[in-house]
């Protein structure tokens, strides 16, 4: 955290993770995304990873577009 309070405001991007690690399905460390971008600076850009396959169930394909579909909302609303 130190490391980013240094370099925000330098005109540098920086992309910080909003899912849990290895999740499948995607799950995200904070729970509502737009309610944790509103107290990032616009420095501050979403880094997602996720592990999706066109052969997966199709269940798990509707969970996690329904889940990236809410995070970029959340970006699209924050700005």
């Amino acid at each position: 955290q130190a490391a980013l309070n240094e370099i925000t405001g330098q005109g540098w991007w920086i992309g910080r993770p909003v899912e849990l690690p290895s999740s499948r399905p995607l799950r995200l460390e904070h729970g509502n995304i737009g309610s944790q971008l509103i107290d990032w600076p616009q420095e501050h850009v979403v880094k997602c990873l996720v592990f999706y396959h066109p052969h997966d169930a199709a269940e798990l394909r509707r969970e996690q577009d329904a889940l990236i579909a809410d995070v970029y909302r959340g970006c699209c609303k924050s700005g």
